[in-house]
C-alpha cells in the first residue's frame, strides 16, 4: 500500500513524534542535546543487534509481570517455551521483525512502485544541515561506538565551526515531489556520476537534521516544524530523521513504508530516557568566556556603565607573533550586565548569557589567528608616526581613543605551579585584573590608583566561585565528509569535476569532489558533492 501510493510521503504519510524538554535547561543546546540523543540512538542500535534489547512486551497485569521477577524467569527459559513463561505472568511478547528496518534504510523512488534498500554494513551517521549533506562514521571496524568526544568533535565541527549556506536549488525538495517524478529525477541523476554520493545517503544509519528554526512553546510552530519544516533541510526517504531545532526542541520524523508507530515509539522512549539520565556530553561552557564578561557585569553594577576592556591573546602560532587584543565589551556583553543588575528571571538570563560567551568564543578565535583589528591599526599608526606623515584622522577620533582608554585590563594564565598572578591598571582611573583558571576555582587579583578603589590596600586575593569547564577530550583524526550541495544552474553542463582539499582547525581533511552532471529535467539542474 505505502509503497505503490505516488502521492507524496510528506503530510500524506511520513508522522512525527515531538520529545518534551530535556528536563536540565543547560542540556537544551542543539549540540549537546544532538550529540546525546546520537550516541543514545547508536546505543540503541547496538543493543539491538547484539540481541540483548528487552522484548517488546504487552503486560496484561504490569503489577505482576512488569518486575525483575518476570525478567529473570523468562531469561532462563529456553527460547522455545520462554513465550509459555511470559504467558503464565499474563505477559504477552509482541512482534519486532520491524525493528531490523529502523537503521540503515532509505525508500528508494521507482516508476509506479517503490523499493525499500538496506545496507546494514554501514557505519556511517548522514547529518544534514541548510541543505548540505555530511557523513561521518560512528562505529569502528569492530562495531564499537565511537568515543563520545570524537563524535562530540565531528558534530561541533558541522554545528559551529563550518560555515555554509542554503543551496539555490537544494536536492532535498525532491523527497517531497509526487514519486514518480521524484524517480525520473533520480534515475538521471544516477547517470550522470551521482550513484556513489546517492549510496553514501541511502545506507547512512539514519538523518540527522540540524535545523535553524525555534519553534518554541509555540506548538503550531513546533507541529509545522518537525511535520514538514524547511524542505531543504529534509530526507523525507530516510528510515526516519532525528530533527534537533536551534533552541534545542527535537523529534523524530519516519518514513511509513517499513513499519508502523510500536517501533518508533520504543526507541523514541528509549533514546529520551538514555540522553537525558546518561548524557556522554555535557554543556561545554569555556570558564575564560564566563570570567570576563562577569568582570564587566561587576563594573556595570558597580557603575552603570559598560567600559572599553582589554584581554591579551597569544598570537605565538605565528612566527615571532606576540598578542592580540580581545575586547570583551561587546553589544552582547552590555545587554547581558543590563539584565543582571535588573535581577531578571533566572530562566531569562540564561540565554543572555550564552549568546554573550559564544560572542568571547568567537573573538577569542579570531584575535589567536591574527584577525583582531588592535594590532593592525597600531602598526599603521606607527609607522605613520614613524614617516612623520600626517597623523590619519581616525586616530585622532573621539571614539578611536575611547576604546584606547582601557579601564578593564584583563589577563590570564593557566599553570598547576602557579597561585595567581597580577599587574597594574593601564589608565590612572582603571582596573588590572589577573586571574587564575583551575578545574575547581577560580582567583584573581585586582589593583587600582586611589582615589579609585573602594577597598584598603593589600585585600586578600578574592576567590570567585567555582566555574567548571567540560570541554571533551578528542580524537581529531576522524574526518567528517561534506557531501551536500546540489544547487546548479538551468543551463547544460558537460560532466565535469575538480578536488578541493582543505584542513579544518582539528587538522582533519575534508574532500570535496564536485561533479555537475547534464541533466535535462524539467526545472533545473543539481549538483551533487558525492564522496571520495
Amino acid at each position: 500500500m505505502y509503497l505503490r501510493s505516488r502521492d507524496s510521503i510528506v503530510l500524506n504519510s511520513n508522522p512525527f513524534m515531538s520529545f518534551i524538554d530535556d528536563p536540565k535547561t543547560e542540556y537544551n543546546n542543539q549540540l549537546v542535546r544532538s550529540t546525546n540523543m546520537l550516541i543514545s540512538a547508536l546505543r540503541f542500535l547496538k543493543s539491538l543487534r547484539a540481541g540483548i534489547l528487552e522484548p517488546e512486551v504487552y503486560h496484561l497485569n504490569p503489577a505482576k509481570s512488569n518486575n525483575d521477577r518476570f525478567r529473570t524467569v523468562t531469561r532462563l527459559l529456553p527460547s522455545a517455551i520462554s513465550w509459555y513463561g511470559a504467558y503464565f505472568f499474563k505477559a504477552f511478547p509482541l512482534d519486532m521483525s520491524q525493528y531490523s528496518n529502523l537503521f540503515n534504510a532509505t525508500r528508494i523512488p521507482e516508476k509506479d512502485k517503490d523499493r525499500l534498500f538496506k545496507d546494514e554494513s554501514a557505519k556511517h551517521i548522514l547529518v544534514i544541515k541548510n541543505g548540505n549533506f555530511f557523513t561521518f562514521d560512528v562505529f569502528d571496524q569492530n562495531g564499537n561506538i565511537l568515543d563520545a568526544g570524537h563524535i562530540y568533535k565531528c558534530m561541533k565541527y558541522i554545528v559551529e565551526d563550518i560555515k555554509v549556506t542554503t543551496p539555490d536549488f537544494p536536492v532535498s525538495y525532491l523527497t517531497s515531489e509526487n514519486r514518480n517524478t521524484w524517480a525520473n529525477a533520480r534515475e538521471q541523476m544516477m547517470q550522470c556520476g551521482n550513484s556513489s554520493a546517492m549510496n553514501r545517503i541511502d545506507s547512512a544509519l539514519f538523518a540527522l537534521i540540524l535545523d535553524d528554526a525555534k519553534p518554541g512553546s509555540d506548538p503550531i510552530n513546533l507541529f509545522r516544524n518537525m511535520l514538514y519544516g524547511d524542505g531543504s533541510n529534509r530526507w523525507f526517504d530516510k528510515c526516519f530523521q532525528l530533527i534537533v531545532a536551534k533552541d534545542g526542541k527535537a523529534a523524530v520524523n519516519f518514513e511509513h513504508s517499513w513499519g508502523d508507530g510500536v517501533a518508533v515509539l520504543r526507541f523514541f522512549n528509549e533514546i529520551f530516557q538514555d540522553s537525558t539520565q546518561n548524557p556522554r556530553i555535557t554543556p561545554n561552557y569555556s570558564t575564560n568566556a564566563k570570567v570576563d564578561p562577569s568582570q564587566s557585569m561587576a563594573y556595570h553594577r558597580q557603575t552603570g556603565c559598560t567600559v572599553a576592556s582589554y584581554e591579551s591573546c597569544s598570537t605565538s602560532a605565528f612566527r615571532h607573533g606576540r598578542t592580540e587584543t580581545i575586547r570583551p565589551a561587546t553589544s552582547a556583553t552590555k545587554e547581558c550586565s543590563e539584565a543582571f543588575s535588573k535581577t531578571p528571571l533566572s530562566s531569562n538570563l540564561r540565554p543572555l548569557l550564552d549568546k554573550c560567551s559564544s560572542m568571547h568564543n568567537e573573538l577569542t578565535k579570531n584575535a589567536a589567528m591574527g584577525q583582531g583589528f588592535d594590532r593592525h591599526l597600531f602598526a599603521l599608526k606607527y609607522l605613520a608616526a614613524e614617516k612623520n606623515m600626517k597623523m590619519p584622522a581616525i586616530f585622532k577620533d573621539s571614539s578611536y581613543q575611547l576604546i584606547n582608554h582601557i579601564i578593564i585590563s584583563t589577563s590570564t594564565l593557566s599553570s598547576p605551579a602557579a597561585e595567581v598572578g597580577g599587574f597594574g591598571p593601564v589608565v590612572k582611573d582603571g582596573l588590572g585584573i589577573g586571574y587564575l583558571i583551575t578545574d575547581d576555582m577560580a582567583a584573581s587579583v585586582v589593583t587600582s590608583y586611589p582615589p579609585n578603589r573602594d577597598g584598603p590596600d593589600s585585600t586578600p586575593n578574592p576567590r570567585i566561585a567555582p566555574n567548571y569547564s567540560t570541554n571533551a577530550k578528542v580524537d581529531s583524526s576522524q574526518s567528517v565528509t561534506k557531501i551536500g550541495g546540489f544547487d546548479s544552474t538551468f543551463i547544460r553542463s558537460e560532466v565535469f569535476g575538480h578536488r578541493k582539499e582543505h584542513e579544518n582547525e582539528n587538522g582533519s581533511n575534508i574532500q570535496t569532489n564536485i561533479i555537475v552532471p547534464t541533466l535535462s529535467y524539467r526545472r533545473q539542474l543539481y549538483r551533487l558533492l558525492p564522496l571520495k
